[in-house]
């Protein structure tokens, strides 16, 4: 696994347990909220798990065109 997507992959965990945990204070929110929270986190699993197991390639499949050249470009100046 190359840094750039272990990167990647640990900032989408954070996002993971964050949206878990916001799970509780939409208990007074509408069904949708909730159902779309819920779709995001199931977005966030299958991006995750595509990154453990194919790396780059579902980074490509996953990200725009630009965000991806960001985060290389990103990764590229925190190196130097």
């Amino acid at each position: 696994m190359t840094d750039i997507v272990k990167n990647e992959l640990e900032r989408n965990v954070k996002e993971l347990e964050r949206c878990v945990e916001l799970i509780v204070p939409y208990t007074n929110t509408t069904e949708e909220i909730i159902r779309l929270n819920f779709e995001s986190i199931r977005m966030l699993v299958d991006y995750c798990e595509g990154l453990s197991l194919e790396g780059e390639p579902a980074m490509e499949r996953w990200l725009t065109s630009p965000r991806l050249a960001k985060l290389k470009e990103n990764f590229k100046n925190e190196e130097v």
